[in-house]
């Protein structure tokens, strides 16, 4: 019978994979067409070169002896070679082929092949149906650096008090930062005269690429760097997202409650609160878990409540999604990812572009690159003398830059010094230097000296006097440019190694250096003279 019949079931099957295909086709089409470009983004900056204030040499003096604190990129342990961007990535003649053809030459690649910084800004909104559909709580820059395989995150604080041109001419408004994108979607002046022509829009696409491009130029002068690319997600797509990935895992530093959580997402609907809870450790989180713990910000704990707590918790969802997108196990689920993402991502990338980058990271380049990438996670925050509280009279509580309102120097000058620091940075330990020499104010001086080369320090504290100088390492060897570069600072420097549950306290620093009786200053690390 099969055999009197195969014209019929060769051709049925055709039809099926045509009918498939077609399908696919369809799905991919529609898809590319509410998410990517026509045109790539134009940044509305050029390149910076480094702030004088950053790279001028400063003299310091250290238990006696002077030295500079230059910011440098130490080469220690093995983050940067003699080579960095032929040993990281390679040429693209090398590269394997792979599912997804692309063109080498995009300048996008190319420019990554070159070492050169590509930066990205993402933006997450509530959307249609939530309460302040529009305001951008969660407003990330993500820049990549491929000479030392590092991406580095700035969360900037939703309540920073910004200027942003969107009128006639480029001329400001003033605004909280998650307000900016929102004044876009939310227009309701009944035309468009107040707004500057690069701004304006014809239909829904181009009213969210305007709002998207409006902050994106608003970021690039708070942070005084080029944005290449934007990326604008919704709650929606990013529960979706999580969800057709089968979850995310995620590692909560601490454990932590937070007992006024918003029972629905728009008080409208529902204004009550519920209890949630977050227990330390590695998790498996859902897309409705990663949402809590990323948008919890009134938990009592000092260290997890308010919004610069919230914006860490935020960056680490954002390193398991990577972690998880990179993992090479997700081919099955392409069509799930495409449906959740569809209509609630959106990106200034043209389709040639994702195309390219896509088929770059699943090249061995690519996937060579993904292996040494390390996240540099910073907030900008009061902790760290960037912004302070004020009153406005209209807008409630709002956060002014420290060295005034609209001056943004500071925060630019912390944004290059980061850069600066990137080997030392990207491993994210804290240190804290303890005095337990005869030398005076010795633990002051050295974590001066220290934060001048992007060491992350703790409060300086005394203590009772030892013999020599030790570094107690609670990260178990896991920050061995950190140690390294400590190493050479004081020779002979003894180090006992232990993992985290050793600390003295469960919120204890990394890394605790005692000063000894030996301690009579340090090394010049700087290579200066």
């Amino acid at each position: 019978m099969i055999k009197k019949n195969w014209k019929w079931f060769a051709g049925g099957l055709v039809l099926v994979i045509l009918l498939v295909a077609g399908f696919l086709a369809w799905r991919v089409l529609t898809f590319v067409d509410h998410t990517f470009q026509d045109k790539p983004r134009v940044s509305t900056l050029v390149s910076p070169t480094p702030d004088a204030e950053v790279t001028a040499t400063a003299q310091a003096r250290v238990g006696g002896v002077v030295i500079s604190s230059t910011p440098i990129v130490p080469t220690v342990g093995n983050a940067v070679t003699a080579n960095p961007v032929t040993a990281v990535v390679g040429t693209a003649a090398t590269a394997a082929p792979t599912p997804f053809m692309y063109d080498p030459n995009l300048p996008l690649l190319q420019r990554i092949r070159n070492g050169q910084r590509i930066t990205l800004l993402y933006m997450g909104y509530s959307g249609p149906g939530h309460d302040g559909p529009y305001l951008t709580d969660t407003v990330m820059v993500m820049s990549f650096d491929p000479k030392t395989s590092t991406v580095s995150e700035f969360s900037i604080p939703r309540d920073l008090y910004v200027p942003f041109p969107i009128g006639p001419g480029g001329t400001n408004s003033w605004g909280k930062v998650n307000g900016v994108f929102s004044t876009v979607m939310k227009w309701e002046e009944p035309t468009q005269d107040k707004v500057d022509q690069k701004y304006r829009w014809t239909d829904d696409k181009s009213q969210l690429n305007s709002a998207a491009n409006l902050l994106t130029d608003t970021v690039e002068r708070i942070m005084g760097i080029p944005i290449d690319i934007w990326v604008a997600m919704d709650f929606t797509g990013f529960r979706k997202l999580i969800e057709a990935m089968d979850g995310v895992n995620v590692c909560v530093e601490r454990t932590f409650t937070d007992k006024h959580y918003p029972r629905n997402d728009n008080d409208q609907v529902d204004a009550s609160e519920m209890t949630i809870h977050f227990e330390a450790g590695c998790q498996k989180m859902d897309g409705e878990t990663a949402i809590r713990f990323s948008r919890s910000r009134k938990s009592e704990d000092l260290q997890e409540g308010g919004d610069f707590a919230r914006s860490l918790r935020q960056m680490k969802v954002v390193e398991a999604i990577k972690q998880k997108a990179t993992s090479g196990n997700l081919f099955f689920k392409f069509l799930d990812i495409l449906g959740a993402l569809d209509n609630n991502i959106h990106t200034s990338l043209t389709f040639d572009q994702a195309r390219g980058l896509l088929g770059y990271i699943q090249s061995d380049d690519g996937k060579k690159l993904q292996q040494q990438i390390k996240f540099d996670s910073e907030v900008m925050s009061g902790v760290n003398g960037l912004v302070t509280d004020f009153k406005d009279p209209v807008l409630d509580y709002v956060l002014y830059p420290t060295a005034g309102k609209g001056n943004f120097k500071k925060i630019q000058q912390w944004v290059q010094e980061d850069f600066a620091h990137l080997p030392i940075r990207r491993e994210q330990v804290w240190v804290q230097v303890i005095n337990s020499s005869n030398n005076v104010g010795a633990e002051d001086r050295l974590s001066d000296y220290l934060i001048g080369l992007g060491y992350h320090v703790s409060g300086p504290e005394k203590a009772s006097p030892i013999d020599s100088c030790t570094l107690y390492d609670y990260t178990n060897g896991t920050v061995p440019d950190n140690v390294a570069l400590l190493q050479k600072m004081l020779p002979g420097l003894k180090i006992i190694t232990a993992t985290p549950d050793k600390k003295p306290y469960p919120t204890a620093p990394g890394l605790i250096l005692y000063l000894g009786k030996n301690y009579n200053g340090v090394l010049d690390v700087t290579g200066s003279n």
